[in-house]
């Protein structure tokens, strides 16, 4: 492992992101991961800042699930991992987010943060990457989601990772109580605005920003092209059908406009010296370079999934550093399995 470290290092610095020689301390991180939002490509980063470090992580045995869309941490990664004795720098799988577990198993006084997405748009990716092909149309797709008292997986699905079905014990009969889910954000507070952060997926490079100033590290470390993007062809709903997902999921609408107005505070706040909207455009540079030698790589990987590399390589045949495009079960695979692939440099 030391030596993929080392080669770590090597590819930031041979593609000219200015890195400490020495990485900075971070907090524990407690993410929580939600489909669609960009999560993938945050998931990418906190990776390689455990790398880089040398930090643990609770590993979800399946590769990708802490119990999703079950209970979280689920009984095969207990029986893997050990009951909750703070032992954890990092939890950044699906999982049903709950505060008094995570915390359990994070070391102290861990950070807490997530990225959320306008609800519509979010549902719009998730029918056409999930649903499209077993359902076919979007009237099918929005019945399931209108119908029964028992909610839908994606149903609201940002706030129900959040642990909003969970605190109403799993019914829709308070979706439209807004005065609920008021209370319901509110519990989320102390852990994710005072001790963390909530970042928007239509404002990602802000949101990296803020994350390195309130994890005080170098903000050259988060520089990343996207991954994971559903560029294929998509099927829209109608203005009608458009009315209707927003009403199906109304909660999801509450959370996102609280944390909307949430971060535009916390960055007008910290952007007095105009320091964040500098970061914000040198980071908006490096990730431009990082999208011309790495979207060729990750758009030709339909799979999810990337490529091994047995040479050795650290970097992809037009100069993508390999780490960059890791997916997350690549990660989880190397550290369950001992096995540290290397990307494939022809696989496009």
């Amino acid at each position: 492992p030391d030596r993929h470290v080392e080669d770590a290092e090597l590819e930031f610095e041979m593609f000219g992101l200015k890195l400490q020689e020495e990485p900075g301390p971070i907090p524990p991180i407690a993410f929580a991961k939600i489909h669609k939002t960009g999560s993938n490509t945050l998931n990418n980063i906190f990776h390689r800042m455990r790398e880089r470090r040398n930090l643990s992580c609770f590993l979800p045995q399946d590769r990708a699930h802490l119990g999703y869309p079950g209970a979280f941490p689920g009984d095969d990664n207990v029986l893997a991992s050990g009951e909750p004795s703070h032992q954890f720098d990092m939890i950044i799988n699906h999982a049903m987010f709950n505060e008094v577990l995570y915390r359990a198993y994070m070391k102290p006084a861990p950070f807490f943060t997530t990225i959320l997405r306008e609800p519509v748009a979010m549902q719009i990716s998730s029918f056409n990457y999930f649903f499209r092909k077993s359902l076919g149309d979007w009237e099918t797709y929005l019945r399931s989601l209108e119908t029964g008292e028992t909610p839908h997986l994606y149903k609201n699905h940002q706030a129900q990772i959040m642990g909003w079905y969970n605190a109403v014990h799993n019914t829709t009969a308070y979706d439209s109580n807004t005065a609920a889910v008021d209370g319901f954000i509110q519990t989320l507070a102390p852990a994710f605005e005072d001790a963390g952060l909530v970042m928007l997926m239509e404002y990602f490079d802000e949101g990296i920003v803020m994350l390195s100033k309130r994890l005080r590290v170098d903000f050259h470390e988060l520089a990343t092209p996207a991954l994971n993007e559903n560029i294929g062809e998509k099927i829209y709903p109608t203005d009608e059908q458009t009315a209707r997902l927003q009403q199906a999921n109304a909660v999801d609408l509450q959370l996102y406009n609280y944390y909307n107005s949430s971060f535009w505070r916390m960055w007008d706040a910290g952007n007095g010296d105009h320091s964040l909207s500098a970061n914000l455009q040198e980071l908006k540079r490096l990730n431009e370079r990082l999208d011309a030698k790495c979207t060729a790589t990750v758009s030709g990987d339909t799979s999810g999934s990337s490529f091994w590399n047995p040479t050795g390589k650290s970097y992809t045949n037009n100069g993508c550093p390999a780490r960059m495009v890791l997916m997350n079960r690549d990660y989880v695979n190397m550290l369950i399995d001992g096995v540290w692939p290397e990307f494939n440099v022809d696989a496009h």
